[in-house]
C-alpha cells in the first residue's frame, strides 16, 4: 500500500470517528466532603468533545467542537445530576492541524475541553424546634 493510500485511509478513518461528534464527561470526586467558600457542596466536571472542522476552524464539518456546543453538553451532564450551578476553571480548544499534512490543513481534528465545578442544592440540616 503506497503512502498516499495510508495517508488517506486514517484521514477517512478519522472522520468516520467522529462523524457524529464524540463527546466525553467525567465527574471527578476530589472534593469529597468539601464545599465551596458558599458552604455549598461541589464536584469537579470534565466535558471533551472532538470533532473535524474545516480550514482552521471556520465551520465544523464533522462533529461540532465549538466552544458553544461544548459548554452545552458541559451544563446538560451538569444538569443531569442534579446541580444547581456551575463555576467554569478552564477551556483548552486544540486544532491538530500538524497530524497529516496537508490533509489536515483543511480538515483539521478538533477537541474543546471544558472543566469547573459543578454546585448541588445546599441540603439543609433539620432545624431545633
Amino acid at each position: 500500500m503506497s503512502t498516499s493510500r495510508r495517508l488517506l485511509a486514517a484521514v477517512l478513518a478519522a472522520a468516520l470517528c467522529a462523524l457524529p461528534g464524540c463527546a466525553a464527561t467525567k465527574l471527578y470526586d476530589v472534593h469529597e466532603d468539601m464545599a465551596n467558600q458558599d458552604g455549598e457542596p461541589i464536584d469537579f466536571q470534565v466535558t471533551r468533545i472532538a470533532a473535524i472542522h474545516f480550514m482552521f476552524d471556520i465551520m465544523p464539518l464533522f462533529g461540532d467542537a465549538s466552544l458553544d456546543e461544548t459548554m452545552k453538553e458541559f451544563q446538560r451532564a451538569a444538569r443531569e445530576r442534579g446541580a444547581v450551578g456551575i463555576r467554569i476553571a478552564e477551556v483548552e480548544t486544540t486544532m491538530f492541524w500538524w497530524v497529516l499534512p496537508p490533509i489536515s490543513f483543511f480538515l483539521p481534528p478538533v477537541t474543546t475541553t471544558v472543566s469547573g465545578d459543578i454546585r448541588y442544592a445546599e441540603v439543609e440540616a433539620p432545624r431545633p424546634e
